[in-house]
Parts: C-alpha cells; sequence; structure tokens
C-alpha cells in the first residue's frame, strides 16, 4: 500500500509541475536569472551580469526593477570604458595613473609621436564605446519612465548620472530638476540636488569662458 500512496504522490508532483502556467515559469527562471547577473556584477563581471539580465528580460519583459537594475550595469559598463578612455588620453600629456596612491604622476617615459597617436586613437574607441553603453542605459530607463513610472525619483535621478557621464549637462540638470518634483524626496536631500544643479551650471560657465579664451576674434585693423 505504501508503494501505491509514494506513486500517486509522485503522479501528483508531476501534474502539480506541469500546470505550473507559462509565465510563472518564465518568471521564476527570469528570477533565477537576475540573482545570477547579481552575483557576477558583485563579482565585477559587468559583461556577465548584463547576458544574465538580457535573457531574464526577455522571459519577463514587464518588471520594471529588473529593467531598472540592468540599465545600471549598463551604466557601470560605460563609465568602465570611460575611465579606461580617459586614462589612455592623460598618458599623451606625460602622466599615468598610480592607483597605490589613488593619483596620477608623471610617467618615467614620455610616449613617442607614434606611441602618442595610437593612445589617442584608442582613448577615443573606449570613448565611443562609452557612449554605446550610456545610450542603451538611457534607452531602458526611459522604458521604466514611460511604461511603468517605477519609482519616479530615481529613473530621472539614474539618467541624470548618464546625462553627466554624457557631458550633456542641459539634460542632467533637467533630470535633476524632475527630481525636485518628487513628494518623496526628502528637503534636505533636494538641498543636495540644487547643489549638483549649481555645480553642474557652474561647470558650463567655466567651459563657456575656457572657450572664449581659447578661440581668437577676428583680427583687428592692427592685425591685417
Amino acid at each position: 500500500m505504501k508503494y501505491l500512496i509514494a506513486a500517486l504522490v509522485v503522479s501528483l508532483v508531476a501534474a502539480g509541475c506541469s500546470s505550473i502556467p507559462q509565465a510563472v515559469d518564465a518568471a521564476q527562471r527570469a528570477f533565477a536569472l537576475v540573482k545570477e547577473g547579481d552575483k557576477a556584477g558583485e563579482k565585477g563581471d559587468l559583461d556577465t551580469a548584463i547576458e544574465k539580465y538580457e535573457k531574464a528580460l526577455d522571459l519577463a519583459p514587464r518588471a520594471p526593477r529588473h529593467r531598472f537594475a540592468y540599465a545600471q550595469f549598463l551604466y557601470l559598463k560605460g563609465v568602465s570604458y570611460s575611465v579606461a578612455s580617459h586614462s589612455i588620453w592623460v598618458e599623451t600629456e606625460g602622466r599615468t595613473f598610480d592607483a597605490e596612491i589613488g593619483r596620477f604622476v608623471p610617467m618615467e617615459k614620455e610616449l613617442t609621436p607614434e606611441e602618442k597617436a595610437e593612445h589617442l586613437k584608442k582613448s577615443a574607441e573606449y570613448k565611443r564605446k562609452a557612449h554605446i553603453y550610456f545610450n542603451k542605459s538611457l534607452q531602458q530607463l526611459a522604458l521604466c519612465d514611460r511604461d511603468y513610472k517605477y519609482a519616479v525619483e530615481r529613473v530621472p535621478e539614474a539618467m541624470a548620472m548618464v546625462y553627466v557621464q554624457m557631458e550633456d549637462f542641459n539634460n542632467a540638470v533637467l533630470s535633476f530638476q524632475r527630481v525636485l518634483t518628487s513628494s518623496r524626496v526628502r528637503d534636505n536631500y533636494k538641498a543636495k540636488i540644487r547643489e549638483v544643479i549649481k555645480a553642474i551650471r557652474d561647470h558650463q560657465k567655466e567651459v563657456e569662458r575656457n572657450r572664449e579664451i581659447e578661440v581668437p576674434g577676428p583680427p583687428g585693423p592692427q592685425g591685417r
């Protein structure tokens, strides 16, 4: 009798498993992929994290939290390329980054003209890759913003950070200003956001002043 009962239990379990709705099964598999992606991200393996999240979103596209996290990994990948681009470019000016002291120091040997040209080419290539990932991140954040209205203050703030990396300061300010409209953001945090906006505006003014100095005006009567 006990064998008959065991067989019936097994058949019930099998029947139960086969009757799991397809959407639920997809959501469960997506969640497992997300966990794998998070573990990879914690180890600094951004490529694997991005791959796992892409597969998860293919299974469960209407998952705003997962999409937001995916956008963050894309942003971090872009930052990694941006940092590499800047580090290579700085070497063309005779400096290199010393990780032990956390600052740039003079290089022991200057680059040759050929090496400098190669560095500039590599720096431009990495900057382009950085912008590719930043654009992908913005696309995912726009989906969260448009379709899900997910954590309204977090989405525009994340978008603002991407725009800062892309040096698109006007859109960065507009996104930060949206954060200020949220009733869920505390006043002390809004004060910090206002400080960031002011810093961006001051930086823009400084850039414009430098451009005016660098670009000569039309020659005067004596310069002809």
